[in-house]
């Protein structure tokens, strides 16, 4: 799957195992391998339509927001614009909470790994971030906008 692009997560994994393993349940056999055609028409069953656009992920980074730890409840309401400062913390707190069970360690460990060899950061996921260089320069991405096409920061700035 992830060499076709899509990233399931374990619990997606899971649930497609599940599906390859009691597809044939009705005629008293498990399965535990499946053909090439099988793993296509399994990515094609699970994998999105659409890419995430700007505002999903910052929509989802505005959650990270809400988890931060001291900040006023008046202020996690906040409309979370990609200028909106997150703190580390925060993003930990929102991937423990809902993400995949990862300690706090395991997500340290994946960003340093992520990082590792970005001449910026050095392997270190800065304390403070905005949504947008979260996004485009942390994680790399150039997401999808609606209408189609790709995010690019230097239009948006014009």
């Amino acid at each position: 799957m992830q060499a076709m692009g899509y990233y399931p997560s374990e619990h997606e994994i899971e649930n497609m195992l599940n599906e390859v393993k009691y597809s044939s349940l009705s005629e008293g056999e498990l399965i535990d391998s499946i053909s090439f055609p099988d793993l296509i028409k399994l990515y094609i069953n699970h994998k999105p339509v659409f890419d995430y656009s700007e505002q999903d992920l910052l929509e989802a980074l505005g959650k990270a927001v809400q988890c931060m730890p001291g900040l006023p409840s008046d202020e996690k309401s906040l409309a979370f614009a990609p200028t909106t400062m997150l703190s580390k913390e925060g993003l930990y707190s929102l991937l423990q909470q809902h993400g995949e069970s990862m300690s706090k360690e395991d997500l340290q460990t994946s960003f340093r790994a992520l990082l590792l060899n970005d001449p910026v950061y050095n392997g270190v996921l800065p304390d403070n971030f905005t949504g947008r260089q979260f996004v485009e320069e942390l994680l790399g991405l150039q997401p999808a906008i609606a209408g189609g096409g790709t995010y690019d920061a230097a239009e948006a700035t014009e």
